[in-house]
């Protein structure tokens, strides 16, 4: 097998195993190259991907942390500073895009977060 007949089956296969990893059904065309290239696109940044799943994380905090000040989960005492209990238990949903979403709790002490005792 030549140098190039066996550069363009690996493409092929790479292209197969990306296709399938992201979901996606490969079109095969005259240059693996470019198939190879076509998929590649649809792979996303991993710092982009980080950073909006950064972002995502932080509005869901903000949005537990208030929801925690309105239910009276957190209050202040009567110098003015904020307190949690010990321990809370955070109940989430998580999944992917594309996958099912799966209920977790999280648990997690006060002091990891900045509370004092």
């Amino acid at each position: 097998m030549s140098d190039a007949r066996g550069a363009s089956k690996a493409l092929r296969g790479a292209s197969n195993r990306l296709g399938k990893r992201l979901g996606q059904a490969v079109k095969h065309t005259r240059s693996p190259r470019a198939d190879f290239d076509q998929l590649l696109k649809d792979v996303r940044d991993p710092r982009k991907l980080a950073q909006s799943y950064y972002l995502m994380g932080l509005k869901r905090g903000l949005n537990k942390a208030t929801d925690y000040m309105l239910d009276g989960t957190f209050t202040f005492d009567k110098q003015g500073d904020l307190r949690s209990p010990k321990k809370l238990k955070v109940d989430v949903r998580l999944g992917l895009p594309g996958q099912s979403v799966k209920p977790r709790s999280f648990k997690i002490n006060a002091d990891d977060f900045g509370f004092d005792d």
